[in-house]
């Protein structure tokens, strides 16, 4: 797995986000688990978009964010928040969470505590300690000016966390406008003025390709009212995507980057001017 660190930065435990999260997922004991973590959620309005088709990327995207709040402290700015679907994982590790969302939103949430624009958040420099943004850079037309945002409410010191598409299908059309590299995510936090902490794919190929391929199914079998007999098969197939995946896994191909990355300390980080 290729990953970007500033030395000395990963808090205990944090490191190697991507590969253990898959790894923990693929055992006996993981697949039973994640059977279970699936059916707790299908019926909670906060996973709404967790189904039969997408239950391997959104258990990954979990495990990847579980471990990504060891990062967090003080308030937590959720940009695009959704049904704040992440917010347990910082309970006990934040003084409080926040939720923005874009007037024209279409998750319909009802846990939204303010509505404003992410390329002018309605916050004051420096309020923030964490600021998250999930699955939302893809859909605003100036990302850069989002990430200078996000900079500019976060206190020295302070971390963003991002989850960005690499790989992956159109949605919320018309506002869907770019894709991610590795590459693209690090100019964009070198513009911004921060300093990356951890980049890492998460999952390759295999999670990529099959997850597209059960969308598709699932799309067709839902148009011919046969969406209860394709669930079982679609459930199967990222279960064998993830096998594929522990035998041979190519990053490049993965659907997702995480990104953590650090507002520097005016000082420094040794406190010289």
């Amino acid at each position: 797995m290729q990953e970007a660190r500033v030395p000395g930065a990963n808090p205990t435990g944090a490191s190697g986000v991507a590969s253990r999260c898959v790894r923990g997922a693929l055992g006996t004991h993981g697949r039973r688990k994640a059977l279970r973590w699936l059916a707790g959620r299908r019926n909670s309005q906060r996973f709404s978009e967790v189904k039969w088709e997408n239950w391997l990327v959104h258990r990954i995207a979990w495990g990847a964010m579980a471990e990504a709040a060891a990062y967090a402290q003080g308030l937590v700015l959720d940009i695009g928040c959704g049904w704040k679907p992440y917010q347990p994982l910082f309970n006990g590790r934040a003084t409080g969470y926040f939720g923005l969302e874009h007037p024209g939103t279409q998750s319909h949430s009802s846990v939204v505590d303010v509505y404003g624009n992410a390329l002018a958040l309605p916050f004051a420099s420096a309020c923030a300690g964490t600021v998250l943004c999930t699955a939302v850079l893809e859909h605003v037309p100036e990302p850069l000016a989002l990430l200078r945002e996000a900079t500019r409410v976060l206190r020295p010191g302070g971390h963003l966390i991002v989850t960005v598409p690499h790989m992956w299908m159109l949605h919320e059309e018309p506002h869907d406008y770019f894709r991610y590299t590795r590459y693209g995510l690090l100019h964009l936090c070198q513009q911004a003025g921060l300093e990356v902490v951890e980049l890492a794919p998460l999952a390759g190929f295999w999670v990529t390709v099959t997850t597209l391929m059960c969308y598709y199914v699932m799309e067709v079998a839902r148009k011919l009212a046969v969406a209860t007999l394709a669930a079982p098969v679609v459930v199967a197939l990222q279960g064998l995507g993830l096998l594929c995946e522990r035998l041979h896994s190519p990053k490049r191909y993965a659907w997702m980057h995480l990104l953590v990355a650090r507002k520097p300390d005016k000082e420094g980080r040794d406190g010289s001017s």
